[in-house]
């Protein structure tokens, strides 16, 4: 059996991890921006065969449908299309700029005659 001052002391261990959680939790709710018109996002999550392809899309939020329920996002790809907000997560704007800016890979068998 524990004694009582190995059993406060491991209290006072899993206090203070649970202690450190909820401020971990907090500190990330308050990073994350709203989604609100004009905000920069990417797609992520979708699962169905006709709409995976655009997880990792960006775009910027253009407007909230409220019967919907979901948010209308032009995307950088071109077009514009609905998604809930569980699909999108907010990107700084300048990670933003270099995905777009980045080249894209050559696909395998694609490649320069060099190399």
């Amino acid at each position: 059996l524990l004694c009582a001052a190995k059993l406060e002391g491991l209290l006072e261990t899993v206090w203070a991890g649970v202690e450190k959680a909820n401020e971990h939790e907090a500190a990330a709710a308050a990073t994350e921006a709203p989604l609100e018109v004009g905000v920069e996002v990417r797609v992520h999550g979708l699962v169905s065969a006709a709409a995976k392809h655009m997880n990792g899309e960006l775009g910027r939020l253009h407007a909230w449908a409220e019967a919907e329920g979901r948010w209308h996002v032009k995307l950088h790809s071109g077009g514009t299309k609905a998604f809930k907000a569980a699909n999108l997560e907010c990107v700084a704007a300048g990670e933003a700029e270099a995905e777009a800016e980045a080249p894209e890979e050559e696909e395998e068998g694609q490649g320069s005659l060099f190399g």
